[in-house]
């Protein structure tokens, strides 16, 4: 199983706080790159006319996570009651869920403030809960505003190498900005965010970018499962991945890395049982293959 999707050896996320209007222009200009941003919203500011575009954008691959029921509560006061944490996080996933029908699996806090209680209770439901920082050497947060340096260039500069840092190191490289182009907390420009993207393509053969929930999903599963190959001939394997996993947070392909130990010149296909294709690329030296937790694929080779 390799360390991140692809083979990669780094990743990164990119996560927008509060629902701010111009979260459309973000998500517009990730789609533009060929990627998917994440929003952290706030159920109770949300009218009942402005799900749609949360619909929409979570049906266009974009992830809406939990941001708190009313973003005003500090929950790393430890007063805060048990009754008020349970509406501040449980009861905000449970609204995002009934207006978009997708239980948000991460959580973020406002402020980044929380107790030891406060962060029991969002990992009771959630599987993520974003961090500043998670014990890993090589894991960076990288602010996307211009309250952490002198200039908005400072920033881009710092987030930049922040950037390089995760990908020479093997990590996990995951932004937190609000609006952009005037609109929310100290918004950034679309400029900005178009040049980091610009940025971060240069490491494209090394850096997954990702959703904050689909990278932790990975980083969760993979050390759930295990990978069984089987040769059944010269022509024809079975990889299968099993394992005790949890099978409600576990659901997107994993990659498995085979070893090609001679050189051959046909085609690779691969298939599950039920005879939907299993995305296979195939490198000099090595197979990868994409495939769910629970299932089992048939590897062929043709001539």
């Amino acid at each position: 199983m390799t360390r991140y999707k692809g083979d990669k050896s780094a990743a990164a996320s990119y996560t927008f706080d509060d629902g701010y209007p111009s979260s459309t222009t973000v998500a517009g200009i990730f789609e533009s790159f060929g990627y998917r941003a994440t929003f952290f919203i706030i159920p109770g500011a949300i009218g009942d006319t402005e799900w749609g575009t949360w619909k929409d954008l979570a049906a266009r691959g974009h992830e809406i996570g939990n941001h708190s029921m009313t973003h005003t509560i500090d929950m790393g006061d430890p007063s805060v009651s048990d009754a008020t944490l349970q509406t501040e996080i449980n009861a905000a996933q449970d609204r995002i869920a009934q207006n978009l029908g997708i239980k948000p699996l991460s959580f973020a806090f406002p402020w980044h403030s929380y107790t030891a209680r406060a962060l029991s209770v969002a990992e009771s439901r959630h599987y993520s809960v974003r961090k500043m920082s998670n014990g890993e050497s090589n894991y960076q947060f990288a602010f996307f505003d211009q309250d952490h340096d002198a200039s908005l260039s400072a920033a881009l500069s710092t987030v930049n190498d922040q950037l390089r840092f995760v990908v020479d190191n093997g990590g996990w490289f995951v932004a937190g900005g609000h609006g952009v182009d005037g609109d929310g907390w100290s918004p950034v420009t679309s400029q900005f965010l178009r040049d980091h993207l610009t940025f971060a393509g240069q490491f494209s053969s090394r850096l997954w970018i990702d959703t904050y929930l689909n990278v932790a999903r990975y980083r969760l599963c993979r050390p759930q499962v295990s990978v069984t190959a089987t040769a059944s001939s010269s022509t024809q394997a079975t990889v299968s991945v099993g394992g005790s996993f949890n099978g409600e947070l576990c659901t997107a392909p994993l990659t498995v890395s085979l070893p090609v130990k001679e050189a051959w010149s046909g085609n690779v296909a691969a298939r599950y049982s039920d005879g939907s294709a299993v995305p296979v690329t195939r490198t000099s030296g090595k197979l990868y293959l994409d495939i769910r937790p629970g299932r089992t694929a048939t590897v062929e080779i043709s001539p």
